[in-house]
């Protein structure tokens, strides 16, 4: 049974002529199909309101204010956590800077450059020593396995977004604006 025109005319919404409307409804006896379409086109042409249960604007209010707390409280903490790693490091720098304390000027200067050289140079030693393990592993690993490596890589974290994604709008989660 071919159901493409009885489709075509059922979802253009078209005024049909009367030999048109007579094999339609004579299809719509046969075809159950064609009937749930048609069903599904009344309801979605003939909207009807729902009126929303008893108490919805105080329950919405409470969860929104749930929200707002839970979202003060995680903000407290995360700032909390901010400045303990502040606090924490400035305290490091002044023990640096403490231990010369009763050094001359040109002392603490030769002191503070020369922590800032170690910084510089262990980075750039901790790069070089990436950089040769890179080089070793590039001549190791034949070019088939990186790209199977790296196809793979890209789609679990793929995988692992479009979860995350579907799981924050499962839950209802919203963005902070």
């Amino acid at each position: 049974m071919n159901h493409r025109p009885f489709e075509d005319w059922l979802l253009e919404s078209q005024p049909l002529t009367s030999e048109q409307k007579l094999e339609l409804r004579n299809h719509l006896k046969t075809c159950t199909s064609c009937t749930a379409l048609t069903e599904v086109d009344m309801a979605l042409r003939s909207p009807s309101l729902v009126i929303p249960s008893a108490g919805f604007t105080e329950r919405f209010q409470s969860r929104m204010a749930a929200e707002h707390k839970q979202n003060r409280t995680r903000l407290f903490w995360g700032m909390g956590l901010l400045g303990l790693i502040v606090v924490l490091a400035a305290s490091v720098a002044l023990f640096e800077l403490y231990s010369t304390w009763g050094k001359s000027p040109s002392e603490v200067l030769v002191t503070v450059i020369s922590w800032l050289i170690t910084m510089i140079s262990s980075i750039r030693t901790y790069g070089s020593i990436g950089l040769v393990l890179l080089k070793v592993t590039a001549r190791i690993i034949p070019l088939s396995l990186w790209l199977i490596m790296f196809g793979s890589g890209f789609l679990l974290i793929y995988f692992w977004a479009t979860s995350l994604w579907k799981l924050a709008f499962a839950s209802g989660a919203r963005r902070l604006s």
